[in-house]
């Protein structure tokens, strides 16, 4: 008995991924097949075009990130600070896989007959409800200060997403180096303290 087409399904998908991050579109189904160790035959008989085979690669990579994924687990072990470094430093690696696909797509959307952005079809972070949610009940709960939760979240991934683009796309650095957890560190107590002033009472005789 052969092995199940799930396992020949994800080395064809690595395979691909593999093939189009180096070839662009230019990269075809034989050579995907050679990679993976298949016949080209096999491949379509999975994904009939290899527009379909690009698709599915890239959302099959986008499918292994789920934000609030043990999230909820990690802050009653943790506290939400520190699942909030944990998460970040995962989906720095997480958007280091799939930008490149997407930029892919992007730059070949004729060839896709999409107008759209380079994220392409469907959201790559699919649970950003469910993580606006645990913000909102850690606000509620006194936990957090009350902000907007959406923009909260928002600097969170744009923050993430920009370090993937310097340090993974254009291989440059704005500032000292940082590995991807001390930068997250970073971006978490920057979101967490803010960078407003001290508004306490100052103590009599303390200048402004």
């Amino acid at each position: 008995m052969g092995r199940p087409a799930t396992i020949d399904d994800e080395k064809v998908l690595t395979a691909a991924r593999e093939i189009f991050l180096r070839k662009g579109l230019s990269g075809t189904t034989a050579e995907v097949a050679r990679r993976a160790g298949i016949s080209q035959a096999s491949i379509f008989k999975r994904y009939s075009t290899k527009q379909d085979l690009f698709l599915a690669a890239m959302h099959a990579e986008r499918e292994r990130m789920n934000l609030t994924e043990n999230l909820r687990k990690r802050i009653a072990e943790v506290g939400l600070r520190e699942a909030l470094v944990e998460r970040g430093v995962e989906l720095i690696a997480f958007v280091s896989r799939v930008l490149p696909l997407a930029m892919v797509a992007w730059s070949n959307r004729g060839a896709f007959g999409a107008s759209g952005g380079p994220a392409g079809r469907g959201a790559p972070f699919k649970d950003v409800g469910e993580l606006v949610k645990m913000l909102e009940a850690e606000m509620r709960a006194g936990r957090l200060r009350q902000q907007d939760p959406w923009l909260v979240l928002r600097i969170f991934i744009a923050a993430v997403q920009h370090y993937v683009l310097l340090s993974g796309v254009f291989k440059t650095q704005l500032g000292p180096p940082l590995s991807s957890e001390a930068y997250m560190r970073g971006i978490v107590d920057l979101i967490w303290k803010g960078i407003g002033p001290d508004e306490r009472p100052q103590s009599p005789g303390r200048n402004p």
